[in-house]
């Protein structure tokens, strides 16, 4: 698993690259990019994982996802891009997915729409 056959006289297994997969198991004959909002930080990978809430990743075949800037956020996995907060809110830290209103005259931290908390 996460290597391909390489065919040929000669029978050998390569390993996938950082950023790619090969979850075929026997047999595999190509390595799979994987999809943007996912990354594999490791060679000889058997799959790719989702980036993190309060991170983004928007290219293919990546080895790590990216932080969203101040100002913007990432509510849910496998996100691409990081959204900009709304008008009169403002995030606690770069990786939040809570977002500060006021509500009832109060400062208050709630989730941002679809964020897991």
């Amino acid at each position: 698993p996460g290597t391909i056959s390489t065919g040929g006289t000669v029978s050998r297994c390569d390993a996938c690259d950082a950023g790619k997969m090969a979850n075929v198991g026997r047999g595999a004959t190509q390595c799979i990019d994987c999809a943007a909002g996912n990354f594999s930080a490791e060679s000889k990978s058997t799959h790719c994982s989702q980036c993190f809430p309060g991170y983004y990743q928007g290219s293919h075949a990546s080895t790590a996802c990216d932080q969203c800037k101040a100002g913007t956020y990432a509510s849910g996995l496998g996100q691409t891009t990081c959204i900009s907060c709304s008008d009169g809110k403002k995030r606690p830290q770069l990786y939040s997915t809570q977002q500060q209103v006021e509500v009832h005259g109060k400062m208050k931290w709630v989730p941002f729409a679809g964020a897991t908390t």
